[in-house]
């Protein structure tokens, strides 16, 4: 059996300056309660009635996005852009369809570029949810 982990009902974490919204800047710590480390760092993932299914060869041609290529078992590509924080923004914005999706990419942010790989790791290789996700990063990009 689990034994249970007491939280306190408080928790003081220091937060940089840029980890806090905007206007709420002050100089103590931040105050997170039990509440709000459950609903963001002690979720679990959602379960899913079946595990994602490894694509062929095949399928993962015919159902690699646009400016996506394979890297052995990921998916990869580059996303170009004007500006380094246009670049930032991208990845934000990309990290956030990927929590909503409980699908994680590898995200690396350089100079005006943002390389994002994607895999299956519970599955060991590409599925579906890495080519379906790179389609909606692709939508996002344009």
């Amino acid at each position: 059996m689990a034994s249970a982990i007491a939280v306190p009902s408080a928790v003081a974490v220091p937060v940089t300056r840029s980890e806090r919204t905007e206007g709420s800047y002050h100089n103590g710590p931040t105050v997170v309660t039990a509440q709000t480390l459950d609903r963001t760092f002690m979720r679990e993932p959602p379960h899913h009635a079946d595990m994602a299914d490894l694509l062929s060869d095949e399928e993962i041609e015919a159902q690699l996005p646009d400016g996506w290529d394979r890297d052995g078992d990921e998916i990869v590509r580059t996303y170009e852009f004007d500006a380094y924080l246009d670049g930032v923004g991208f990845a934000s914005g990309i990290a956030g369809v990927a929590e909503e999706a409980f699908h994680h990419p590898e995200i690396t942010i350089g100079w005006r570029e943002v390389e994002v790989r994607l895999t299956t790791h519970d599955a060991g290789g590409i599925t579906a949810n890495d080519t379906d996700l790179a389609a909606r990063f692709n939508d996002l990009a344009e």
